[in-house]
């Protein structure tokens, strides 16, 4: 059994590389049995469809997404409460690490959501994935003492992705320190999610926290 556990999770693996390396179009059972070095069949024994490769990967995916968010978001640091500016240190790091040592992941990840607006069997995932790490911010939220975090999670899940997505894209516009800028300007504006603001406050233009 974990022979076979093994060989599944190289395949997903190999799938995740080749995705990411040459997009969707080049995922096909026989390339990821060459990328994984496995044995012909052997990717059509685990997924007897491309369809089923594809909702596979995407649950892989969410699966090391989820486990990477929640030990960030469980770290003791975010028992006592935090400013935005402290808060937005950590997430910039967490950010360059998506973009360093899982580039391979956060590429393969943007390639399946652009492919899952035009399927959408594969949208339920998707949209199971997002709602974990808009939980998880929650978390986080609630250490910045915010009136809403539940709309602050989703605007700051927003972002994250928007900052990630630009980064893989146009890396010279995402310095580290312009990641760490937008990082605190969103978690100020979370501070306002969810309220009726009126307009008389710009929310990136003060400190809502004093």
């Amino acid at each position: 059994m974990a022979e076979r556990t093994d060989t599944r999770t190289r395949l997903l693996d190999a799938s995740v590389r080749l995705i990411a390396r040459e997009g969707l179009q080049a995922l096909s059972h026989r390339s990821v049995e060459r990328e994984a070095g496995t044995t012909h069949g052997s990717t059509s024994y685990y997924f007897r469809t491309r369809d089923a490769l594809l909702e596979q990967v995407v649950a892989y995916l969410a699966e090391r997404d989820n486990q990477s968010i929640s030990e960030l978001t469980r770290d003791p640091y975010f028992r006592e409460p935090r400013g935005p500016s402290e808060i937005a240190t950590v997430f910039a790091q967490a950010t360059e690490r998506f973009l360093d040592d899982s580039r391979e992941t956060t590429l393969a990840r943007f390639e399946l959501c652009l492919y899952a607006a035009r399927k959408p069997e594969l949208q339920e995932r998707l949209t199971s994935w997002r709602g974990f790490l808009v939980s998880h911010l929650q978390r986080v939220l609630h250490s910045l003492d915010l009136p809403h975090p539940e709309s602050g999670a989703r605007m700051f899940a927003a972002m994250l992705d928007g900052i990630l997505f630009t980064a893989i894209c146009v890396p010279e516009m995402m310095s580290h320190e312009e990641i760490e800028k937008q990082l605190n300007a969103v978690l100020t504006a979370c501070a306002y999610a969810g309220s009726e603001w009126d307009g008389d406050v710009d929310p990136l233009a003060g400190n809502p926290f004093g």
